[in-house]
């Protein structure tokens, strides 16, 4: 996580927990989120670059790849641990 996203992801925790404590009431969110602003420099967001968002793209489909094959591994555990094996469904998860 690069420092802006960590300081947008810190300012937002620090202000839900504001609200948190505050009575949820528009004028105070307001106030609790001047306060901030004032005692704090919020940085600017920057969206991602095309070459950025096409890799996160890629890094949540490989997550995705990984899921699946950690979930194929755990259901071929599952049928050999029933000792009768299917060899139709072993077969076809391998």
């Amino acid at each position: 996580m690069g420092s802006s996203n960590l300081s947008f992801f810190l300012t937002h925790i620090l202000v839900q927990l504001k609200f948190f404590f505050l009575n949820s009431t528009f004028e105070k969110h307001s106030s609790a989120i001047c306060d901030y602003v004032l005692a704090n420099e919020v940085p600017l967001y920057s969206a991602l670059t095309d070459v950025q968002a096409e890799c996160l793209q890629l890094f949540r489909l490989l997550d995705s790849y990984l899921k699946k094959r950690t979930a194929t591994k755990n259901k071929m555990h599952g049928e050999e641990t029933l000792g009768i094996p299917s060899k139709f469904v072993y077969r076809s998860l391998e």
